[in-house]
């Protein structure tokens, strides 16, 4: 069998070969030299500032039919992790409690240990929702108008309660809907922000 290069042929690819293996070590080489520079410094880290939490504390008393408040129970305390708006609390039944000496509770908050700012009557329930922060404020202002009566639904697939007026206004609505008239007439809502 005949070999398919000639001897120039073969000393031709063996150069080759070495010129490429001579071009990969230097760059193998140039990428070490510039990995070896100085990395720039790591910039420090700012500090993070301490969260604006706050310690709430909470105390029950329990107040039979004739008024009579009892002491204060038990102090507890809750620290926050995160903005908590609203905490529920929840009580086992007083032993003073019976059918004919019905008690009503009485729930108190505040920022600093034995001084409430804040009562939740609880009434006769074994649980309370105790809001520690108002509400957002949603600063919306919705008039609705209309030529006929004015019909509200939480959706546009109803059911629809009649409002007793032709225009309304609401300032933050606490719920979302959707308005409308008597067949035939024309409704305006207009929102402000």
């Amino acid at each position: 069998m005949r070999d398919p290069f000639t001897f120039e042929e073969r000393v031709a690819l063996w150069v080759l070969a070495v010129l490429l293996a001579c071009v990969a070590v230097a760059f193998v080489f140039a990428a070490n030299q510039a990995g070896a520079a100085e990395a720039p410094p790591v910039p420090k880290a700012m500090p993070t500032p301490a969260p604006n939490y706050r310690t709430w504390f909470f105390a029950a008393t329990a107040k039979d039919k004739d008024g009579l408040e009892s002491d204060f129970s038990d102090e507890l305390s809750l620290t926050e992790t995160s903005r908590i708006a609203t905490v529920t609390l929840a009580w086992d039944q007083s032993v003073s409690w019976s059918p004919s000496n019905p008690l009503t509770y009485r729930v108190y908050c505040g920022g600093k240990s034995r001084t409430y700012t804040n009562i939740v009557e609880a009434g006769t329930n074994l649980t309370a929702q105790v809001r520690l922060r108002p509400p957002r404020l949603t600063n919306w202002v919705v008039t609705v108008t209309g030529t006929g009566g004015l019909w509200f639904a939480q959706s546009t697939c109803g059911p629809w309660e009649a409002m007793s007026a032709t225009s309304m206004v609401l300032t933050n609505p606490q719920r979302s809907g959707f308005w409308r008239t008597e067949t035939g007439r024309v409704a305006i809502a207009k929102e402000v922000l």
